[in-house]
C-alpha cells in the first residue's frame, strides 16, 4: 500500500495530540479528575431509573453487543469508552504495563506505585459513578484488558461483580491451538465471563485463564438484530467485498488480487445498476484500502461506516475470507463467495469456511481461481444470484461456530447471566 492520504495523516496527528493532552491533564490532576472525566462522558442513553444497571466499558465491536443488549433486556447499560480509561491509566502506569494480558507480570515494589494510582482511580471512578446511579455491576469485553484494570480494581473495593462479556470468538484450529498457548501462566481475575461459543470456553478452561465456574456460554448478542431484519422484501443490487486485507485473515496477497478483479469487473459492469461495494473494517482499513494507487472510487464504494444488516440483505454476492461478516451473510439471500487459491488455500486448521466441510459447501461457492471468480460476478452482475441454500442449511453454518440459544435471544441470555451474577435470581428465573 502507498502513502496515507494527507487527511487521513493529518486525523491521526490530531489524535495523538488529544491523548496526550489527556494522559497530561490526568497526570497533572489526579485520580478525581481522571474519573470525573471518565464518567462526564459517560453514555446514560436509555436510562431507566430502578433498573439493575450495569458500567460497559465500551470499544470497537463490542459496542454492536451492547446496542442489542440495550434493546433487548430489562437492565440499564451506562457506557464508558474503555480507551479512555487506558488513555488516563498511561498518565501512572509505565509503558511496559500498557499491554494486553502482559500487565499481569509487572506487580511488586517496583511497580506498586503505579498500582497503587489504578486502584485510587477506580475508587474514585466508582464514587463518581454512584453519584449518577447505582452500580449493580462493570462489564468488560475481554479477560485481559489492561485499560479495564482500574475500574475491576474499584469494582472489588466496593463489592461490585465485575463481568465480562467477551467479543472475541476462537474459530479457527490454529489459532485456538495458539490462542491457548498464549493464555498460559495468565490468570483471569474478574468474577465471571460470557462467552459466544464452546471453542473459546475450551481455550479459557485449558490454559488456565479461567475456571469452569467463571464460564457462561451465551452466544453473540450482536447477532441478535437479524431477527429484525426484513431480508425476503428486499432488492438485491448490490456485489460486496468484505475486507480482509489485514494480515491477520491469513490471506493478504489473495486480497491484494481480488480487489484488482473487483475493481475490474465494477469496470466492465459500469452503467448496468449493480453496485459494488468494498465494505471495509474500519477508518484505518478504508485508509488502505483508498491508498492502493488505482482510482477504486470511481467504480466501486468503500465503506467502513454502512451497517452490514443495510448491506447484506441487499447483495447478491458476498465475497470475503476467514471473517465473521461471512457468517452473517447467511442470515440472508444472497450467494456467498470465498476465494480458494493463492495464499487463500490453507490448510483446513486455518480456514473458517472450509470446501471440505460439507456443510459449509452447500452454502457457500469456493471459486479456485481468478477465471470462476470472475464468472461468478459477471453472473451477479447480470441478475440476482439467489442461493438455492435453505434458511435450514445457512443455519448450520452459523451454528457451527456460535452458541445459538434455542427459545430466547443471546441478549436474553446475557441479562440472566447479569441477573444471576448479580443476585437477582428471580428476574433471572423468568
Amino acid at each position: 500500500m502507498q502513502e496515507l492520504p494527507w487527511d487521513a495523516r493529518v486525523r491521526r496527528l490530531v489524535e495523538k495530540l488529544k491523548i496526550t493532552a489527556l494522559s497530561t491533564a490526568c497526570r497533572l490532576a489526579g485520580p478525581r479528575f481522571a474519573a470525573q472525566f471518565i464518567v462526564g462522558r459517560a453514555d446514560f442513553g436509555g436510562y431507566v431509573p430502578g433498573r439493575p444497571t450495569v458500567v460497559a466499558l465500551t470499544r470497537p465491536l463490542f459496542s454492536k453487543d451492547l446496542i442489542e443488549l440495550r434493546k433487548r433486556t430489562d437492565l440499564n447499560w451506562v457506557y464508558v469508552n474503555n480507551e479512555f480509561l487506558g488513555h488516563a491509566q498511561s498518565a501512572w502506569c509505565p509503558p511496559e504495563m500498557r499491554f494486553q494480558t502482559k500487565y499481569q507480570a509487572f506487580r511488586g515494589d517496583r511497580y506498586a506505585r503505579a498500582w497503587s494510582r489504578l486502584d485510587a482511580f477506580g475508587d474514585e471512578l466508582v464514587r463518581a459513578l454512584r453519584a449518577r446511579t447505582p452500580v449493580d455491576a462493570f462489564m468488560t469485553s475481554h479477560i485481559d484488558y489492561w485499560q479495564a484494570e482500574s475500574a475491576r480494581l474499584g469494582a472489588k473495593r466496593h463489592g461490585v461483580p465485575f463481568l465480562g462479556l467477551c467479543r472475541e470468538h476462537m474459530c479457527l484450529p490454529i489459532e485456538q491451538r495458539t490462542v491457548r498457548a498464549y493464555y498460559t501462566g495468565f490468570r483471569y481475575e474478574g468474577n465471571s465471563i460470557a462467552l459466544f461459543g464452546d471453542s473459546t470456553r475450551r481455550i479459557f478452561i485449558e490454559s488456565g485463564a479461567c475456571t469452569p465456574d467463571q464460564i457462561v456460554v451465551t452466544g453473540p448478542p450482536r447477532l441478535d438484530i437479524w431477527r429484525d431484519i426484513d431480508v425476503e422484501r428486499v432488492k438485491r443490487d448490490t456485489i460486496v467485498l468484505l475486507s480482509y486485507r489485514d494480515p491477520d485473515y491469513r490471506a493478504p496477497n489473495s486480497f491484494k488480487e481480488v480487489l484488482r478483479l473487483f475493481l475490474a469487473a465494477a469496470q466492465r459492469h459500469a452503467g448496468s445498476g449493480v453496485r459494488f461495494v468494498v465494505k471495509a473494517k474500519n477508518i484505518g482499513d478504508s485508509d488502505e484500502i483508498r491508498s492502493a494507487g488505482e482510482p477504486l472510487e470511481h467504480f466501486v464504494e468503500i465503506d467502513h461506516q454502512v451497517p452490514l444488516t443495510s448491506l447484506l440483505p441487499r447483495a447478491r454476492l458476498v465475497v470475503g475470507f476467514n471473517s465473521l461478516s461471512v457468517l452473517e451473510a447467511q442470515f440472508c439471500k444472497g450467494r456467498t463467495a470465498v476465494p480458494y487459491w493463492g495464499d487463500a488455500m490453507r490448510p483446513s486448521e486455518e480456514l473458517m469456511f472450509d470446501p471440505a466441510d460439507p456443510v459449509a459447501a452447500k452454502v457457500i461457492d469456493f471459486p479456485r481461481g481468478p477465471e470462476a471468480f470472475d464468472a461468478l460476478i459477471d453472473e451477479a452482475a447480470r441478475g440476482d444470484l439467489q442461493t438455492t441454500a435453505s434458511a435450514e442449511e445457512r443455519y448450520a453454518v452459523i451454528r457451527g461456530i456460535f452458541h445459538i440459544p434455542a427459545d430466547r435471544s443471546c441478549s436474553k441470555e446475557v441479562e440472566r447471566y447479569v441477573l444471576n451474577a448479580i443476585g437477582k435470581n428471580d428476574a433471572a428465573a423468568q
